[in-house]
């Protein structure tokens, strides 16, 4: 029986985790029924990437994104992160679930960092949203197809910060929780720049954001 589990995490995760990764979630499965978890959500996406389809043979479009969204992703497995999903251009990134990061909130900086430097070295620019805080995280979906990912507000307030990097000019936009875990590892290593208060889809109140340099 308990083989039988480890086969079926294998099977689910092994779209998430690199091998080595996959080994680590093997020794403490995740509940798909739901839970209750705190984690870092990123969202990337590649700017101006409709007038590049446009102008771009089919062809060559397949060829430079999937060339740029294996380096991301091996960016994100370094950082020990995993991949939720693709929309369409977009990649949703998690860190700290299931597998635990003691700072999952550092890792997903430093991953967006470098999906940055990586992006640019491709030809590309991208806007980077991250939030942390608690999710529901488990497998969702219908009995014909179901997804282990996570789900509540602070995954959409990433994905809201996401989408203000386009007017507020910073490339990498994270919220204050984000913020205030971030910084107390190693104080220096991550370079921040308040952005002051914006307001966001979904919140009443502004909220205070800030540019990871």
């Amino acid at each position: 029986i308990e083989e039988k589990e480890k086969r079926k995490i294998r099977g689910i995760f092994s779209r998430y985790y690199s091998r080595e990764l996959l080994e680590k979630v093997l020794v403490t499965p995740p509940v798909l029924g739901g839970e209750k978890v705190s984690c870092t959500v990123i969202f990337a996406d590649i700017r101006n990437f409709t007038p590049f389809v446009e102008k771009t043979a089919p062809e060559e479009v397949a060829k430079r994104l999937n060339s740029l969204l294996t380096e991301m992703v091996e960016v994100v497995f370094h950082y020990q992160g995993r991949i939720d999903k693709y929309i369409g251009d977009c990649i949703m990134a998690v860190f700290g679930s299931p597998i635990h990061l003691k700072n999952h909130a550092a890792n997903a900086c430093r991953a967006a960092r470098d999906m940055f430097k990586m992006a640019g070295a491709c030809g590309f620019k991208i806007g980077v949203g991250i939030n942390s805080g608690e999710v529901i995280s488990g497998n969702f979906g219908s009995p014909m197809r179901m997804e282990f990912t996570v789900i509540g507000d602070n995954v959409n307030l990433a994905s809201r910060l996401e989408s203000a990097t386009k007017d507020l000019g910073a490339p990498i936009v994270v919220s204050e929780s984000t913020y205030q875990m971030a910084s107390r590892e190693k104080p220096g290593d991550i370079v921040f720049r308040p952005l002051g208060k914006v307001k966001v889809k979904g919140k009443e109140e502004e909220i205070n954001v800030y540019e990871v340099v």
